[in-house]
């Protein structure tokens, strides 16, 4: 009697153990794909202010395949330069897409993210998206030598960028609080 009361319990505990770990990985995961969103915005306006700045087609080169592997239309490498190689071996590199053309945000669905996280995570990724629109126009004066105009778009500018790591932030923070 002893010993099955013995190995009920530590059965009971192992498969603790594991749902602990499941959540653990799914709480890491949706950290790197949130943070993700975050430096891929910050990349794509450092590559436009480079750009607009120095007139070098590496930058806009830089800009146009960061945006292409962030919605999902180049297949994602297994080391994505912005966050290092992918921690946690060959299951976390799948989850993170490697490989695959896949968008962020469809990563994001399939992580886990509550709908609040999700909806968060989505105005974020809107917010962005309108600043790459600004920053394409002013990539496109550059081409066309309206080098002036190009650098207001990209330097002086309202608060634009904000409305990106405020929602990542407030998203993360939910992230972890979770159980």
């Amino acid at each position: 009697v002893l010993f099955v009361a013995f190995v009920a319990t530590l059965a009971g505990y192992v498969l603790a153990e594991k749902r602990i770990d499941r959540a653990n990985d799914s709480r890491h995961l949706s950290f790197r794909l949130a943070y993700e969103l975050k430096l891929s915005s910050e990349e794509l306006t450092r590559a436009a202010r480079t750009f607009a700045v120095t007139g070098d087609p590496t930058w806009k080169a830089r800009f146009e395949d960061v945006l292409e592997v962030r919605d999902g239309r180049a297949p994602r490498p297994a080391q994505w330069s912005m966050l290092g190689s992918v921690a946690g071996g060959a299951s976390a590199a799948d989850a993170m897409g490697a490989g695959r053309s896949v968008a962020l945000l469809e990563l994001m669905r399939a992580a886990g993210f509550t709908d609040e996280e999700l909806a968060l995570l989505a105005a974020a990724k809107d917010n962005s998206d309108r600043l790459t629109r600004i920053e394409r126009e002013a990539m496109a004066l550059v081409d066309s030598g309206v080098t002036s105009t190009a650098l207001r778009l990209v330097l002086v500018r309202p608060a634009l960028p904000q409305t990106v790591p405020v929602p990542v932030q407030i998203t993360l923070r939910r992230v972890s609080l979770r159980p």
